[in-house]
């Protein structure tokens, strides 16, 4: 999962990057066609690396949802300490964290870049003394700061997550083994094994 997931936060960076750095050349209320052809481009990735980034989160979200449920439920069927559930949670919260507040930033960009190619048309002047373009940009700001960080943290938080997977599933195998069980084969709980000899 570590290595998806670098994978999709580069790519991601580098659409962020490639859609802020085009809209420094935009001019979206330009006359001339030159002018509107770059915006329609600037518009276009933009739309994409919004809903890319939305996209590259919401992986993580889906990746520790089903881990964490995978833990409740080998937590269920075997007598593991409480302490893996209780990880596994505290893991998810983080990652949580980290993808939820990258997800609202990437949003509010994209808001404020419709709002500013739409101020003019409905007398909009922007808010607390910056113009709608202004805003736009701030928020463009706000979102590559917030991922970057967001992919840091959620990486970290991946590579623990998968530590524990492996710590869990050690464990599994040493409760297997003591009861006589083969380590490898499908997963069965021990409880089970248990009522099947009785």
């Amino acid at each position: 999962m570590s290595r998806i997931f670098l994978s999709l936060a580069v790519l991601n960076s580098l659409a962020l990057a490639a859609t802020y750095a085009l809209g420094f050349v935009v001019d979206a209320h330009a006359p001339d066609e030159a002018a509107q052809r770059l915006f329609t481009s600037h518009f276009l990735i933009g739309l994409f690396t919004a809903v890319f980034t939305l996209l590259v989160h919401s992986v993580v979200f889906t990746y520790f949802v089903g881990t964490g449920r995978w833990v409740k439920e080998i937590g269920e069927s075997y007598p593991l300490k409480p302490d893996f559930s209780r990880r596994s949670r505290k893991l998810k919260r983080r990652a949580f964290a980290w993808a939820l507040s990258a997800m609202v930033a990437a949003i509010a960009t994209a808001v404020f870049g419709a709002a500013s190619d739409t101020a003019p048309r409905l007398g909009w002047e922007g808010w607390a003394g910056l113009s709608p373009t202004h805003l736009h940009w701030l928020a463009a700001t706000v979102t590559i700061a917030f991922n970057t960080a967001a992919y840091f943290g959620e990486f970290v938080v991946i590579r623990a997550n998968m530590q524990l997977i492996h710590e869990v599933m050690s464990e599994v195998k040493r409760i297997r083994t003591d009861h006589g069980l083969a380590p490898d084969s499908p997963v069965r709980a021990v409880s089970q094994s248990r009522s099947g000899s009785a």
